[in-house]
């Protein structure tokens, strides 16, 4: 799911720049970046980002992100961490 790995992603690079609180962090993009960006469309972007909040797996409020279980989210990303060469 292209949504989860996006968030995914910008929680780690913005982790390693220590402008993360926890799991929190504001998450500088729309849901129509992330659709321009990965290809998708809107519809299909938001449709995931309601999912991944029905599943317990990320809390968004205004302009901030807070990731509520990150290995659930790393795996419906299926995202690896490893090729930003950042620790998690």
């Amino acid at each position: 799911m292209a949504a989860s790995r996006i968030i995914c992603e910008v929680y780690v690079r913005l982790k390693a720049t220590g402008l993360t609180n926890g799991y929190t962090f504001q998450i500088p993009v729309t849901q129509s970046e992330i659709a321009e960006a990965t290809g998708l469309s809107n519809v299909h972007v938001n449709r995931s980002i309601q999912r991944l909040r029905a599943e317990g797996l990320i809390t968004l409020a205004k302009t901030h992100c807070t990731i509520e279980n990150w290995e659930a989210l790393i795996e419906a990303g299926t995202f690896d961490p490893s090729y930003l060469h950042q620790r998690v």
